[in-house]
Order: structure tokens, then C-alpha cells, then sequence
């Protein structure tokens, strides 16, 4: 466990760390760091300058002191997902660093996730439409089975001889629209 002081200590040593980010696709550090820190950003940051200074919002702040406390006292990696007014999507992450067997700040990177986020939505899209289509499969097949009676039906009642003639032309147009029917129920399936 630790003091009140140390963790404070060690609170304030985070918040004044230089911002550091690397390229979602190549790992190579960004030296442009302003197209990173879009989603909490106002202005223009600058290399060396604290990531929480760049965070003009007091509740995105609150949420990072709160990640980043959370990493220093529990020694464990965090992580935050945001969307900008642009659409992109951005993961931070943050991780303690060792040294010496005890944590003494922090690593935190900030990654462009929006390639991934569309991917993931269209993978979200298609399981909905397989689902759906799924639902469709089961009730045509319940529907059919259905059809498949009233048809069966129809035929043992077209059978009987003494049926009325108005009658019959009746029973051929309910079983003209059940054939129908079972043909769009066949499209279903």
C-alpha cells in the first residue's frame, strides 16, 4: 500500500509526463502528435506538454485522472475508448511503468481506432442479418408445414364427388393461392 503522499506524489509526477503515441499500423512514435490527441484536445498541443493539460473538458479529465490512478494503485493497464465529433474512434491505454520492482509512472499511448471500429460494426452488421435470416429460414419452414396441411386437406375435400360445382371452384382458388403461397415460402428457405 501506499501513503497519501507518495500517491500524490506519483499523481503529480504522471501529469506532467510528455505526451507519447505511436502509429496504430507501423508502432513508429508520431512526432505530430496533435492528429492523436484530437478526441480530447482543443488547440493545438504541443510535444513535451502533459496529456492532462491538453484535456480542456473537466469530465474527460476526471475520467483520465480516475484511469490513470487507477493504473498507479493497482499496477494494473487501463483503457479508454473515444469518439470524436469527426467520427474517428480512439483507444487509450495506459500502463504502469516499473522500475525497480515499483511503479514509478506512467506509459500511456493513444491509438486511431477507427479502422478497426468499422470493421467491427460491419462484423456486428452481418451476424444481425445471419440472425435474421436464421428467423426468416425457421418461420417459412413452420409456415410451409402449414401449407402443407391446408394443401393436403384441400385435395381429400376435392375428392368427394357430391361436392357442389360452386363449391369446387372455390376450393381450387384457395388451393391456386396456397400453391402460390408454398412458391414464397421455397424463396425463403
Amino acid at each position: 500500500k501506499q501513503s497519501g503522499l507518495d500517491y500524490e506524489k506519483q499523481l503529480k509526477s504522471y501529469g506532467r509526463s510528455p505526451l507519447q503515441a505511436k502509429d496504430a499500423r507501423t508502432g513508429a512514435p508520431i512526432k505530430d502528435i496533435s492528429r492523436v490527441t484530437q478526441v480530447w484536445v482543443e488547440g493545438e498541443p504541443r510535444v513535451g506538454q502533459s496529456l492532462l493539460d491538453c484535456v480542456p473538458d473537466p469530465a474527460r479529465r476526471a475520467e483520465l485522472e480516475r484511469v490513470f490512478g487507477l493504473v498507479l494503485a493497482e499496477g494494473q493497464a487501463q483503457e479508454l475508448q473515444s469518439v470524436d465529433a469527426g467520427g474517428r474512434h480512439w483507444l487509450m491505454s495506459a500502463f504502469p511503468w516499473h522500475h525497480e520492482g515499483t511503479i514509478r509512472g506512467l506509459i500511456y499511448r493513444v491509438t486511431d481506432n477507427t479502422a478497426f471500429a468499422g470493421i467491427q460494426n460491419q462484423l456486428f452488421q452481418a451476424q444481425k442479418m445471419g440472425t435474421i435470416g436464421a428467423l426468416a429460414a425457421g418461420v417459412a419452414h413452420d409456415f410451409n408445414n402449414m401449407l402443407l396441411a391446408i394443401r393436403g386437406n384441400l385435395s381429400l375435400a376435392l375428392m368427394d364427388q357430391l361436392l357442389a360445382a360452386e363449391t369446387r371452384e372455390r376450393l381450387n382458388q384457395v388451393d391456386t393461392a396456397a400453391e402460390r403461397a408454398t412458391g414464397l415460402t421455397q424463396q425463403l428457405l
